[in-house]
């Protein structure tokens, strides 16, 4: 029972702070280079989906404090993915600096799928 516990506790902190991150960070360079546009260097990548990432889950943290919830189905975790998810998408091309639409649709498209595989994570883990 505590090699779960210790295992979620990990899943829990490195997920979102190094296991995210990474992932978008390559995917992130596979789009860039699938999309034909200069790709940057995998730690400014991997910084610039860190920093998206931590917003993201700042503003969910924020506006679940600010926001009144009624009961558990209020759709409160559909508002807070979709309130991160529009934080990255508008941070990481500000971030990046790269506003080409190829760029764009690159770094939309690295967004998605890891916004995907952190929710089939979390409900991998609710279960």
């Amino acid at each position: 029972m505590l090699g779960v516990g210790v295992l979620l506790l990990a899943l829990y902190y490195a997920f979102p702070l190094l296991i995210l991150p990474l992932v978008g960070a390559t995917l992130l360079g596979w789009t860039f280079k699938a999309a034909r546009v200069p790709s940057l260097s995998f730690w400014q990548s991997w910084k610039a989906f860190l920093a998206t990432v931590a917003y993201g889950f700042l503003g969910m943290i924020l506006l679940n404090c600010i926001l009144p919830w009624k009961g558990p189905a209020s759709g409160r975790l559909v508002v807070l993915l979709l309130a991160a998810w529009a934080i990255q998408v508008i941070a990481l091309p500000l971030l990046l600096r790269k506003f080409t639409a190829r760029a764009l649709v690159a770094q939309e498209v690295t967004i998605l799928v890891t916004n995907l595989l952190s929710v089939a994570v979390l409900v991998w883990l609710v279960q």
